[in-house]
């Protein structure tokens, strides 16, 4: 396994050097713990889609359009209950 650098001003990677057998075993030790922190972390992003669309819907209905109460509440429901679950 290889460490490598990354040279943004030329956008290319370089190899610095060999893993040392040790930093390969934390490597191994620690990259299944940072997966599920990555994994939970896709959860808050949800959270803050369904949160924008619940918001995104309530200003759609600031018109002065004749609109479909029972539609309109069962769709507040609907993406409040996305947001809350």
């Amino acid at each position: 396994m290889k460490l490598i650098g990354y040279n943004a001003e030329r956008k290319i990677f370089h190899q610095v050097r060999d893993l040392t057998d040790e930093e390969i075993a934390k490597y191994e030790k620690y990259q299944p713990i940072v997966a599920e922190a990555h994994n939970r972390f896709k959860l808050f992003r949800i959270l803050g889609s369904n949160f924008n669309e619940w918001v995104n819907y309530m200003n759609s209905l600031l018109t002065s359009q004749p609109r479909n109460d029972e539609y309109d509440w069962l769709q507040l429901d609907r993406l409040l209950l996305n947001y809350l679950t």
